[in-house]
């Protein structure tokens, strides 16, 4: 099962080793600073903080959570690439021109993703629909 001391002290080490500052980072991703203070087993942190958190660090939230002991990223602009020479972050995709592998191959990519990251990707495609229209 996954603790709060877990999480905060894993946030905690990767600000360390990064050399940044605890106020900072959490002023920077929009967290009150005590949010960690009042972290608790019983009372986690909202999704969307420790999503903030975890794209500022470039880790996932699944390695914050000690789900996985790989940090690598997994963000959405990180995995969903179209084939060929030169790579396109999502946001460049133009869904309409995208051949069929193309979206295809985006569908298998948002399979993979967390729900959080799913949720980020749905967001960002309603965004540029909009945008569009």
């Amino acid at each position: 099962m996954y603790t709060a001391q877990f999480t905060i002290g894993r946030i905690q080490k990767l600000i360390k080793l990064k050399g940044l500052v605890q106020k900072k980072v959490l002023s920077d991703c929009g967290i009150s600073e005590n949010t960690l203070k009042r972290m608790s087993d019983n009372k986690g942190m909202a999704s969307f903080s420790l999503a903030k958190i975890a794209d500022y660090l470039d880790v996932s939230v699944d390695y914050l959570l000690g789900r996985t002991d790989d940090p690598n990223t997994k963000g959405i602009s990180n995995i969903i690439k179209i084939k060929g020479d030169n790579a396109h972050d999502i946001s460049n995709i133009n869904l309409g021109k995208a051949s069929t592998e193309d979206i295809d191959e985006v569908v298998e990519m948002l399979k993979s993703l967390t729900l959080v990251q799913r949720s980020e990707a749905i967001l960002m495609i309603s965004k540029m629909k909009d945008k569009k229209e």
